[in-house]
């Protein structure tokens, strides 16, 4: 997977809907450019797709809200 498969991934989710990743999982679907600041782009991907994102000690969760 891609950063831009990850963006249309996000992208995809309706209204209440919840996707969490593993910090790793989340890391390693990143492009290799963007594995060092991958909370960078996970905070954007969730700036765009207007989601919240919830970062947890081993886990990203984003939560689309109702």
């Amino acid at each position: 997977m891609s950063t831009t498969e990850l963006y249309n991934e996000m992208e995809q989710m309706v209204r209440g809907e919840t996707k969490t990743y593993s910090r790793e999982e989340f890391r390693q679907c990143c492009d290799e450019a963007d594995r060092i600041t991958y909370l960078g782009v996970a905070r954007k991907i969730a700036a765009h797709v207007r989601c919240e994102i919830h970062v947890h000690e081993d886990e990203l969760e984003f939560v689309c809200p109702p």
